[in-house]
């Protein structure tokens, strides 16, 4: 049987006076009178300070005060703290279950996308460095402003990109990149790759990507990038 719960996001508002806010944490509560306040996890908030108008040690000091007085609203920040409407969520789902769906709706989402960003940057630029330590006598990178890497090796050009096989945009963009080449471009001397950074099995996606004569290259630790490197080689 489904549950009723009821919700109220909890946001931060740098500037009262202004509309912009930041979601730091989720109330939740039922008809049992269950209670439970998520504040948003330190692995995010490290995002947050980026933010020119955030002062660290102020949401610090304001995230520890409101943990500790979670169950009052007497010492919340007056209108830099605001609490958006009551909603309902029906589910069968623990209040434990919901309460982590929430917060990956609200907060967890943002940030993670952000992760998933970081980290193709950062391969990318550990693959680069890699080429120009290890490989730099045989293989080279061309400039490209369509792929994330062309790679000559023996007069062959490996135009890949990088991303995660369980994400419909990595794997779409990858196939609508290798068509758009292909409408104007000789397919000689030429070798499509998707690096893949994700443990996930997309059968369907896999499927895709073969049928469109992309290869699928295990990409997802540095051992699995030097190999790939290394196999370009000979």
């Amino acid at each position: 049987m489904r549950k009723l719960y009821i919700y109220e996001v909890i946001r931060y508002y740098p500037n009262i006076n202004g509309d912009e806010f930041f979601n730091v944490g989720v109330r939740l509560s039922d008809k049992s009178k269950q209670n439970k306040i998520q504040f948003i996890e330190e692995e995010h908030l490290s995002y947050i300070y980026r933010f020119p108008s955030i002062k660290k040690e102020v949401i610090d000091k304001m995230i520890k005060e409101l943990k500790t007085s979670e169950n009052s609203l007497n010492n919340w920040y007056g209108n830099y703290i605001r609490f958006s409407g009551e909603k309902f969520y029906r589910s069968k789902d623990s209040l434990d279950h919901v309460m982590q769906k929430l917060y990956e709706d609200f907060i967890g989402y943002k940030f993670n996308q952000i992760e998933k960003i970081d980290k193709i940057k950062i391969i990318k630029k550990q693959t680069k460095k890699m080429i120009k330590s290890e490989f730099g006598d045989y293989l080279k990178i061309v400039q490209d402003n369509m792929f994330d890497f062309v790679i000559e090796s023996n007069n062959i050009y490996h135009r890949a990109d990088v991303g995660s096989i369980g994400n419909r945009e990595h794997v779409n963009r990858m196939i609508w990149q290798k068509e758009e080449y292909c409408y104007s471009n000789s397919l000689d001397k030429n070798k499509f790759d998707f690096l893949n950074i994700s443990s996930e099995n997309r059968d369907i996606a896999q499927s895709f990507l073969q049928k469109n004569e992309i290869e699928i290259i295990d990409y997802d630790n540095e051992e699995s990038r030097y190999n790939y490197l290394r196999e370009l080689v000979q």
